[in-house]
């Protein structure tokens, strides 16, 4: 009698739930909770992050170069491009800053002029 009593509870509670199966993925939504980039638990070391990868950016890294500075896999930069586009044109800008600043630069050391305005000479080697 007693194992009838169980059966009839389980045919009841399997009419009354009608529980639909959840998805793996609607299950670690509900772990998860606010999701971060780059395996960040704030904002702010989302944030550091993508600083490193600015300053990589700033000083001609390849996108894998920047991602190595910024301790995280290729796969999650452009993970977090696809998210927010407007990074992609920001690592762009960057770049061709860079470009432009290192040209400055070489423009400024061959054309220095010593007090007399006279160019520099050239470093003689031993």
């Amino acid at each position: 009698m007693l194992h009838n009593k169980k059966e009839k509870k389980i045919k009841e509670n399997k009419k009354t739930k009608k529980t639909k199966k959840k998805t793996s993925k609607e299950l670690t939504k509900k772990k998860q909770g606010k999701q971060y980039f780059f395996n960040a638990k704030t904002k702010d070391e989302e944030n550091l992050v993508v600083t490193k990868l600015e300053s990589a950016f700033m000083i001609g890294a390849t996108d894998e170069q920047a991602c190595i500075h910024a301790d995280i896999s290729k796969k999650s930069l452009y993970r977090y491009i696809e998210k927010y586009p407007e990074f992609r044109h920001r690592k762009e800008t960057i770049k061709k800053k860079n470009g432009l600043l290192a040209k400055a630069i070489i423009h400024n050391i061959l054309g220095k002029k010593n007090a007399n305005n006279k160019p520099v000479e050239e470093v003689k080697s031993f």
